[in-house]
């Protein structure tokens, strides 16, 4: 029968404990001081450098208990003890010595340290959460790598996270610091919190070719130009610019009146610190808003946007739905396409997402639905919107426009892209524009290309094989006319949402580095050409030019002619592309042309576009789910950075973050068991 606790306990306290000879023989390591009635551990005093010297068995201890002989055993510092004697016995023992050992374990540390940095960089770079990072290393660990059995917690992984952001970072912060001008792009948006942020970046040349860099995340106090004010300055004085103010030259937001509000908009109240400061309405935003308005008026367009959103409700709320129409694709030897939203935050791309899956579904759609009503399967609304919809898909008229549309949609989605490039300039950008606009005129004339192509496909009275109702000529005329009306409202929206840039003085008279514009077969025209728009554009920047050392006087008479003359002898025209590229990474191009090429520096900074700020929060979104809510924003920052201008995983290197991490001192001590 067991005894008591309390007699136990007595028993316990007052036994007289000894060392137990045959210990030696279960712990070859083991040795017994009997003068002092203490054990230590042989192997660990013989390597004191690698031991941890403040453990009991290293120091000797009287607590003769086998229990704290198999915690020193299994202890790390033992471990690492018993390696180092392993490799001073091997083979070229006598070639072996201590610093040796020592340099190997450090050395293996270091891999291991290694390791477990770019593991945390894989779990930021693929946006999963710190509590996947213990489960990749044991992964890792199954795998035959060695891991260690340190740092291995998810809080681990957040103190990582600090240096290889600071690793990733500051070197572009440095390039940010040492640029002569910048420009800033902000926007705004609530993460999964409900908390209103306000995304930053910076726009600077780097290697002849500008780049945006995301410096700052913020949470807004107040949603007013006051607020986001504070929020910038924070941001801009945080990144430790000498005198920001007098390098900043251009601001890229959307088009919100807390923003471009002539009297009390953000740009406003930053142009009282910066008057030269050019304000740009992003131009991808513009294009948006000005298709919107071209059709909005349109009930031919309201018609299919009501149908495309009732197929898109159908299948999205009913798996039944989904299912059948997968399986009629399956028995037409298809691939089944899900209808897309019409309803989206970017109207242009998720129409024409739309308008191709109903194209691509076009017979698995129509057979869907006329077996829908056949058999009365479904709810009475979702059998009213298959009956309005296979009125309207059998209809020649709606498919004519619809194809028109699409026609339209797919010109202004490659002008949208090519408006949301990083690199974007604003030659480019308004070259672009009148491209655009001339594919949409001719289709007043002469069908687009998915117009045409369902036109011939309609001849003989079907599409796809789906009987249809086709158009007398009456009705084609009709078409005929309602289609020059639309392509008319299209120009007419787009000319009134870029009209005013193009009634900007200073931002017109950017585009004289467009050189597909030079006059360069006509020696005079050559020589006048940008002469007015250059001494406006000195004007205008005049005071942060010549406190960037610009020679305003050698910039318009010298540097300038010398240039256009360079660039007619020097430059052939395939490489046009990437000219000023070119130019600003030749060493003798930049010491020939160096004051005019600060002006240059000044017009390809111009932040056309806050597309940037858009793949920011969506990758935000990303990062801080539901599941994230409690992520602060500083680290959510970090998290977003690494993740946007870090290199990829194969690239990445962690020994910058390691060197920083081990002169950081915030870590465990090396030798701690």
């Amino acid at each position: 029968m067991e005894a008591p606790p309390a007699k136990k306990a007595n028993y316990e306290h007052n036994r007289q404990r000894g060392f137990v000879p045959k210990w030696k023989t279960e712990f070859p390591w083991l040795q017994f001081n009997s003068d002092e009635n203490t054990m230590k551990c042989g192997i660990c005093v013989d390597f004191p450098a690698i031991a941890d010297r403040k453990a009991a068995m290293y120091v000797g201890t009287a607590n003769l208990r086998k229990q704290c002989i198999q915690a020193h055993e299994s202890s790390r510092g033992h471990v690492r003890c018993v390696e180092a004697r392993r490799i001073a016995r091997g083979k070229d023992r006598q070639q072996q010595n201590l610093p040796a050992c020592v340099h190997h374990l450090q050395e293996e540390e270091r891999e291991q340290t290694k390791r477990l940095f770019s593991t945390a960089y894989y779990v930021v770079k693929e946006e999963m959460s710190f509590k996947k990072y213990k489960p990749t290393i044991e992964l890792q660990v199954k795998n035959g790598l060695k891991m260690g059995a340190m740092y291995t917690s998810d809080n681990a992984c957040r103190r990582f996270i600090q240096y290889i952001h600071a690793d990733v970072m500051e070197p572009m912060f440095e390039d940010i610091r040492k640029a002569k001008y910048v420009s800033i792009l902000v926007d705004s948006s609530t993460d999964s919190s409900n908390k209103d942020l306000e995304l930053m970046y910076l726009r600077y040349m780097k290697n002849g070719v500008p780049v945006n860099t995301l410096i700052g995340l913020r949470e807004l106090e107040h949603a007013h130009a006051l607020g986001h004010l504070a929020v910038l300055e924070a941001g801009m004085d945080e990144l430790r610019i000498d005198n920001w103010r007098r390098r900043v030259v251009g601001l890229g937001t959307d088009g919100a009146s807390v923003m471009v509000g002539r009297n009390r908009g953000l740009a406003a109240l930053l142009r009282e610190q910066v008057p030269w400061l050019c304000n740009i309405h992003c131009m991808a935003h513009r294009l948006e808003l000005g298709i919107l308005d071209a059709v909005k008026e349109e009930q031919a367009m309201q018609n299919v946007l009501t149908m495309l959103e009732g197929m898109y409700k159908t299948h999205k709320s009913s798996p039944k739905a989904w299912r059948e129409l997968r399986a009629v694709a399956d028995l037409l030897d298809k691939k089944a396409y899900k209808p897309g939203n019409v309803l989206g935050s970017r109207w242009v791309p998720h129409v024409r997402h739309a308008l191709l899956n109903v194209m691509k579904n076009y017979e698995a759609i129509v057979a869907q639905y006329e077996n829908m009503l056949e058999q009365r399967s479904g709810s009475a609304e979702m059998q009213g919107r298959a009956r309005r919809a296979l009125q309207q898909l059998k209809d020649e008229k709606t498919l004519l426009f619809m194809h028109l549309v699409l026609d339209i949609v797919e010109a202004v989605s490659r002008l949208s892209l090519k408006l949301q490039e990083e690199t974007l300039t604003l030659a480019v950008a308004l070259r672009s524009v009148t491209s655009a606009s001339l594919t949409i005129t001719a289709m007043k004339t002469a069908p687009g290309k998915h117009l045409e192509s369902m036109s011939r496909a309609v001849q003989h009275g079907t599409f796809h094989g789906v009987p249809v109702k086709t158009c007398d000529e009456a009705q084609q005329e009709v078409f005929n006319r309602q289609r020059t009306r639309i392509v008319d409202q299209v120009l007419s929206s787009l000319d009134g949402r870029f009209e005013s840039m193009q009634a900007d003085e200073v931002l017109s008279s950017a585009c004289i580095i467009d050189v597909w514009k030079w006059p360069l077969g006509d020696q005079e025209s050559l020589a006048a050409y940008g002469v007015r728009e250059l001494e406006l554009l000195c004007n205008h920047f005049d005071d942060v030019l010549t406190g960037n050392g610009c020679d305003i006087a050698a910039a318009r008479h010298v540097e300038w002619p010398e240039l256009k003359q360079y660039v007619k002898d020097s430059v052939p025209r395939q490489h046009w592309a990437h000219i000023w590229q070119d130019i600003m990474s030749d060493p003798v191009c930049t010491d020939s042309f160096k004051n005019v090429l600060h002006i240059i520096e000044v017009i390809l900074i111009l932040p056309l576009s806050t597309a940037a700020c858009e793949r920011g929060f969506s990758l935000m979104k990303r990062t801080k789910t539901d599941w994230r809510s409690e992520l602060t924003v500083d680290m959510l920052k970090k998290l977003m950075s690494i993740s946007l201008h870090g290199p990829s995983l194969e690239q990445y290197e962690p020994t910058g973050a390691v060197a920083k991490w081990l002169r950081g001192g915030n870590r465990y001590i090396v030798n701690r068991p």
